[in-house]
């Protein structure tokens, strides 16, 4: 609690004493003050022999207990102690080792990291941050007992992919010595190597890549599909010789029994599920996997992306970062970018050692990414995201997700500038969202009540624009 130069004598000794048997003779425990102490007195009297201290000095310091100058307090570096963006820091943590301006390969990096001296300038913005943990706090309150409710709120910048917002409702905290209840260790938001999460279900989100795929072989939003419920015995599925053929009969329900002819428009808007089975029966399961890699699509827990009936519902399990950083492709125009955290860092020598390189690529047409986002501007104005959508002005696109039995629930959105992803679920177990309430309401609306406010905060910091119309041919109705 102070600087070397106002060090006193017995305290310095103290400091020297610890050197010899750190274990023995440390401070962090009073029991370990008379050891300390015997070493100390020792250095004093060498000190007093050498002539390098006067008799008084001597006689003041040996006189002074061990107890009077040991102040304890809390510990106030780490990332349990980085106010609002303690997951992020945690995030960056974990990221080191990837940092070339840090090292020529990980060992080095992770050496000079743990010499220190490092300003690091990241991409947070930390008002956005604070606000959306305001209302994850509001909406999914941690100290939640009937269920392990979780949510998390991340936001990325559209066509750079700078992480903006990472927020959860379980407070950070890896000293292993939090509230069980209200703390973690683990960062839901990304992937289980960056933070632990093995991720989640994003149901209906995930229909996005079939949307894509569609268009990108020449199909149109004004298509009509057969969405009444019925059993389905195999998809096109060329990786897999051809088909994917179901062992047994598979009977997709629509959440909301819709039936009948549909547009790929409608079916969108209203997210029915044999709809969007019938348009990936006309296409191909392993494209439609492939498109979502494009995207940067990936499991969290570091396994294949599946491929299968089921995935072009949500089954697979994916982290919101991820998820959020696909929509952010869609919004850019077709560009993916992948996660920035960092944009500079300076070394303890002043030298600005720059930030992490910006990774973009394109991954779906202009064209393709401006016929689907007009789908998903149906989706925000008047669909089954219309409860996520602040109406303050700002044109966005967007789906929602629920899964089976509703134990996970998203909305995905993005204006032209920012993208945000809201989850609210299970982080284990099995309540149904639909049928239980919590601080807001209904759980399965939380997701609403979480991304409106945050979006509405978003766009009116950072701005947005108009989506461009999709080309004309996209629009016609055929077949």
């Amino acid at each position: 609690g102070k600087t070397a130069a106002d060090v006193t004598l017995a305290e310095a000794a103290s400091l020297i004493a610890i050197v010899q048997l750190p274990n023995d003779r440390n401070l962090d425990d009073p029991e370990k003050y008379e050891n300390n102490k015997a070493r100390r007195d020792i250095i004093l009297e060498n000190m007093l022999e050498l002539g390098m201290i006067t008799g008084a000095q001597y006689r003041i310091a040996i006189s002074t207990p061990v107890e009077d100058y040991v102040k304890y307090s809390s510990p106030t570096s780490g990332c349990s102690y980085a106010a609002d963006a303690k997951t992020f820091c945690d995030y960056i943590l974990k990221s080191v080792t990837e940092l070339p301006m840090l090292g020529t390969n990980e060992t080095e990096r992770q050496a000079n990291w743990d010499r220190g001296g490092y300003n690091i300038y990241t991409t947070i913005n930390l008002d956005q941050q604070d606000y959306a943990q305001a209302q994850l706090n509001a909406q999914t309150p941690p100290y939640e007992r009937r269920f392990n409710l979780g949510s998390v709120a991340v936001s990325t910048q559209v066509g750079t992919g700078r992480i903006l917002v990472m927020a959860q409702n379980k407070r950070f905290d890896d000293t292993g010595e939090g509230d069980k209840l209200r703390t973690t260790a683990v960062n839901f938001a990304t992937d289980r190597d960056k933070g632990g999460s093995s991720g989640f279900q994003p149901g209906s989100t995930y229909k996005i890549f079939t949307l894509t795929d569609w268009l990108m072989n020449g199909r149109g939003l004004r298509e009509s599909v057969n969405a009444t419920p019925r059993v389905f015995k195999s998809f096109p599925s060329y990786c897999d010789g051809g088909a994917w053929v179901l062992g047994e009969e598979w009977k997709p329900k629509n959440d909301a029994r819709e039936s009948g002819y549909k547009t790929v428009l409608q079916a969108t808007a209203q997210s029915i599920n044999v709809a969007f089975l019938a348009m990936a029966q006309q296409l191909d399961l392993c494209e439609i996997r492939n498109v979502a890699k494009s995207m940067g699509v990936h499991r969290a827990d570091g396994t294949p992306l599946q491929h299968s009936p089921a995935s072009v519902l949500g089954s697979n399990e994916i982290a919101p970062l991820t998820m959020a950083l696909a929509i952010g492709t869609l919004a850019s125009g077709g560009i993916y970018c992948a996660p920035v955290a960092i944009d500079k860092i300076v070394a303890p020598d002043g030298t600005d050692l720059g930030g992490q390189e910006r990774s973009c690529r394109r991954a779906v047409s202009r064209d393709v990414a401006a016929g689907v986002n007009y789908a998903l501007q149906g989706v925000m104005n008047g669909g089954t995201g219309v409860a996520s959508n602040p109406g303050n002005g700002y044109p966005l696109i967007g789906k929602t997700g629920t899964t089976d039995d509703a134990y996970q629930t998203w909305t995905l959105g993005s204006s032209t500038r920012t993208t945000l992803a809201v989850w609210v679920g299970n982080i284990v177990g099995y309540q149904s969202l639909r049928e239980i309430y919590i601080a807001g309401g209904d759980a399965s609306t939380a997701r609403h009540r979480i991304f409106r406010p945050i979006i509405a905060a978003l766009t009116g910091f950072y701005g947005g624009g108009a989506f461009p119309d999709p080309p004309a041919e996209m629009m016609k109705r055929r077949r």
